[in-house]
């Protein structure tokens, strides 16, 4: 054989001989005592980003805000040394819980956050101390429930009672000169409200909250979220808001996209509404 061929057959003979050793090491880590006492213990993983909530108002030699937070490793191990002891953090991940690790934060925004994604939002949950965002220009408002996890507050939505605006005007013409004002007090961006989810949708990210007063204050623990028998019991009293007026009557919606319907007979007959 040429000493090409026989390079090559050793080097060949090496990576098997790797390949096994890697096999009998992974098929007999529970045999050694130091392994399985390891195996026995959770660990939590927190990664640097995750560790600390960023500096308020940190600013660059130039005097520009930082587009994106870093956390100084002295910083980090300052907080994190060995033996230290963790007040508090949050389960992001458990896709590693076979090795006995879960991903978590340990930074007090994401531990305190209401939802982490779309999909932790549940529809008629009452979510408190929600910051506003920004005023949109269609006349409701945005606010963050968490971890950049956006909430819609339709102009309908921000007060218990109608508003005698333009509702076909579009804009802050949706609601009148008084509630304006209002609306740019109660929820000038930074303030903190209370929402209700009305609708979400996880695939597109959507969500659509409620701030008015009666919805935030009745069937707070059975809300009406399902056509069911748990839900819809006959005789129940529940609040709603009307979603639609016409000449056949008025549609009532509730949470999850759950409609009831009022025909326009019985409101003239029980009401004297024509």
């Amino acid at each position: 054989t040429s000493p090409d061929d026989d390079a090559a057959t050793a080097q060949l003979d090496k990576i098997n001989h790797i390949i096994q050793l890697d096999r009998d090491l992974s098929n007999n880590l529970m045999s050694i005592s130091e392994y399985k006492a390891a195996s026995k213990v959770l660990t939590a993983y927190v990664h640097i980003s995750k560790s600390i909530d960023p500096e308020n108002n940190k600013s660059n030699k130039k005097g520009k805000p930082q587009a994106k937070h870093r956390t100084p490793e002295a910083l980090f191990a300052r907080h994190f040394s060995i033996n230290s002891r963790v007040k508090s953090l949050r389960i992001l991940s458990t896709s590693n819980l076979i090795d006995g690790i879960a991903s978590c934060a340990t930074a007090k925004s994401i531990v305190n956050a209401h939802v982490l994604t779309h999909e932790d939002i549940v529809p008629g949950k009452i979510y408190r101390n929600v910051p506003v965002i920004q005023l949109l220009d269609g006349g409701g408002v945005l606010v963050d429930l968490g971890l950049g996890t956006k909430g819609i507050i339709p102009a309908m939505h921000l007060f218990d009672k109608a508003s005698h605006g333009n509702p076909d005007a579009g804009g802050d013409a949706v609601l009148s000169g008084y509630r304006q004002k209002i609306r740019q007090a109660k929820y000038k961006e930074g303030n903190l409200v209370d929402v209700r989810c009305l609708t979400v949708d996880p695939v597109s990210r959507q969500c659509i909250l409620t701030a008015k007063k009666t919805l935030l204050t009745t069937d707070i623990e059975n809300p009406i979220v399902e056509y069911t028998p748990l839900c819809l019991e006959i005789g129940r009293v529940a609040a709603g808001f009307l979603s639609k007026v016409d000449e056949w009557g008025v549609t009532v919606t509730f949470y999850n996209n759950v409609h009831g319907r009022v025909p326009a007979r019985r409101l003239a007959a029980e009401l004297g509404v024509e």
